[in-house]
């Protein structure tokens, strides 16, 4: 996992806009992937954030997505992709190639932890 932020278009508003999501959706921990966390995002790209959040069912990972979305209500901000995953999820697709919590991991950036974590 990297350890900052590349600079972009969006790199100073990054860390609010994965506090938010974090807080609403009671995540243990938000990453910054993709392009944005690469550095090579091309123009007025999104970002996307891996979002994993306490054990449960899959209602429980719904709700918290749908906080997380609420979140972000209002706000001046790029396009945004949002994936919530549990934490077991996480660990258990950690190095599986067909899943996005691999490349997430592998190339994000946290960006935002939770005290509980």
């Amino acid at each position: 996992m990297r350890t900052a932020i590349p600079e972009g278009e969006w790199s100073g508003r990054i860390p609010h806009f994965a506090r938010r999501i974090g807080e609403a959706a009671g995540a243990r921990r938000v990453v910054l992937f993709g392009s944005a966390a690469r550095g090579d995002a091309v123009g007025r790209g999104d970002l996307d954030f891996l979002v994993v959040v306490p054990d449960g069912d899959g209602r429980r990972q719904l709700d918290a997505w749908r906080r997380a979305i609420r979140s972000l209500r209002g706000l001046k901000r790029p396009p945004m992709d949002v994936v919530v995953v549990g934490e077991e999820d996480a660990r258990r697709h950690r190095d599986n190639p067909f899943a996005v919590v691999k490349p997430a991991l592998d190339e994000g950036v946290e960006v935002w932890r939770s005290d509980d974590a």
